[in-house]
């Protein structure tokens, strides 16, 4: 009796521990991709305003995923991603056409921030494959660089308006940035035969910058990300 209640133990613990096995698996998922970022509010400069528009980056980074059943997973990653904006082209020019009279005009603008993620993200299978997710994100700012092409025009005669050579600037604007910020991602997934495609909206919880003495304003960063990734099983 005893060695029977034994054998059903031994074989209950295997059962259980199989059904574990396969009910919970380790990945971990090397990944590159996209990112498409537009700061909120405007660009301020004298009494104007430049709007923003979407600027493209670069992200890359690694997560760990944790399956915990059929429906849902878990996943914890680091990655490098490039934030921020572009600007649309701003000038200034003389409302007079006297000679000497100079205006300046600014093409190529953008603003790069770079930081480092760190999502943590529940994963919900609709379907085999396809998942939706959302969870909470770390950021910790690590760059943020402004360049653009500014070309002065100047009047040489009356109503002829002569460009000079395109110069180009570069502002380092680190020291003002919200060193941590918190954001909230959400998105889907698709994966097929270990290969993953996924899409994400980073919604900012937090201000960019960390007062309004930058040119930028109060403004906030949003950003969509695309990425492709394998798993590797554990």
């Amino acid at each position: 009796m005893k060695r029977i209640v034994g054998t059903l133990l031994l074989l209950l613990a295997f059962v259980a521990a199989k059904s574990q096995e396969e009910s919970s698996r380790f990945a971990l998922i090397p990944q590159v991709g996209v990112s498409f970022g537009k700061f909120t509010g405007h660009y301020q400069i004298d009494n104007a305003e430049i709007r923003y528009r979407y600027h493209a980056g670069f992200t890359a980074g690694l997560e760990g995923l944790y399956r915990h059943d059929a429906n849902w997973s878990f996943s914890a990653g680091v990655l490098y991603t490039q934030a921020g904006s572009s600007l649309h082209d701003f000038a200034a020019m003389p409302r007079k056409q006297h000679v000497g009279d100079a205006g300046i005009e600014w093409t190529d603008h953008s603003v790069t921030v770079g930081t480092i993620q760190i999502p943590v993200m529940a994963n919900y299978y609709v379907a085999e494959g396809l998942a939706l997710k959302a969870g909470v994100e770390l950021g910790f700012a690590v760059q943020c660089k402004e360049k653009l092409t500014a070309t002065i025009y100047e009047y040489v005669s009356e109503n002829q308006l002569e460009a000079g050579e395109g110069q180009k600037v570069e502002n380092d604007y680190k020291d003002k940035l919200t060193k941590t910020t918190v954001n909230i991602p959400v998105g889907a997934s698709y994966e097929y035969e270990n290969v993953r495609l996924d899409v994400r909206y980073h919604i900012p919880l937090m201000k960019t910058f960390k007062d309004d003495s930058t040119p930028f304003g109060n403004v906030r960063s949003p950003l969509f990300t695309a990425t492709v990734g394998y798993r590797f099983d554990l």
